[in-house]
């Protein structure tokens, strides 16, 4: 998360403490795409299975407990023989949660005024320097005041917007169906 625009307000609201407000967050945006893929089991240890797949050697672990279908049957990975033909079904699942707004309202006391830079003292005693747009007002014992009128040791009312960053999530998975490979003649 990170800060993207800090202002003081002039807000509605004048409050000894702190106030929150967050907008209904977007719904998460949510694709899956999925792929056939035909590929011949080179060697298994353990969970890890050597395959090629379009004459390139890859490797994938398989998740504790996943089964292939050999012949109608559910069999673990360690039974997996190299010559098996296996078809593959990749999957990808991309959650894409979107960026949302949350809006606080911080009470401070003014500490410094330089120019249009001014510097508040939050409750917590953390100081805060902020850089006063022109023509912004600010809420002052309920009442709009501009930078003018603004004199250090005044309680203000900061209106604080913190933007999220989107969040992208991908989950990557496969499911099977083999076929063994062919018996060996005597």
């Amino acid at each position: 998360m990170h800060f993207k625009n800090l202002i003081l307000s002039a807000g509605l609201l004048a409050l000894g403490s702190s106030l929150s407000a967050q907008a209904p967050a977007p719904a998460p945006e949510v694709k899956k795409t999925s792929q056939m893929h035909d590929v011949e089991i080179i060697s298994v240890q353990g969970n890890v299975i050597t395959f090629e797949e379009a004459g390139v050697v890859k490797q994938w672990t398989a998740p504790e407990g996943q089964l292939f279908n050999v012949d109608g049957k559910p069999v673990p990975a360690t039974t997996l023989l190299p010559g098996t033909k296996v078809t593959t079904l990749v999957y990808t699942k991309t959650t894409t949660i979107p960026a949302s707004k949350v809006v606080s309202y911080k009470s401070a006391k003014v500490a410094k005024i330089s120019g249009r830079n001014v510097v508040v003292e939050f409750e917590t005693g953390k100081y805060q320097g902020i850089k006063v747009k022109k023509g912004q007002k600010f809420m002052v014992d309920g009442k709009e005041v501009t930078l003018a009128n603004l004199r250090v040791g005044m309680k203000v009312t900061q209106k604080i917007v913190t933007e999220t960053t989107p969040t992208v999530m991908t989950e990557k998975g496969m499911g099977t169906a083999a076929t063994p490979p062919p018996a060996k003649k005597p």
